[in-house]
């Protein structure tokens, strides 16, 4: 998902610090390998999927396109289970909450 508006001038978004890892209470889904992009931004709960709040952290590549990097699910709304299909549905890689 090609993002057309620039969301790094978009104060509802927050940087995020290069190699943050996911924290320990959500599981996480990359899309793309986080080498690829110079800078980050996450918007939670960016869209919904049966009700529940996915996070997604946007990449700024070299270029100064923007794409999905990432997806993250609250472990509280989200079982490893359905988080875990959603993400492959998606073409993603899935790695479980670690707490």
């Amino acid at each position: 998902m090609k993002v057309e508006t620039d969301i790094f001038d978009d104060p509802r978004f927050v940087d995020i610090p290069l190699g943050e890892k996911p924290f320990p209470n959500e599981h996480a889904c990359r899309l793309r390998p986080p080498g690829r992009f110079v800078r980050f931004r996450r918007s939670n709960c960016f869209r919904r999927s049966a009700g529940k709040c996915i996070d997604y952290i946007f990449g700024r590549r070299q270029d100064g396109n923007t794409e999905v990097q990432a997806m993250r699910y609250k472990k509280q709304a989200w079982e490893a289970g359905a988080a875990r299909s959603h993400c492959r549905r998606r073409g993603g890689s899935f790695e479980a909450a670690s707490g």
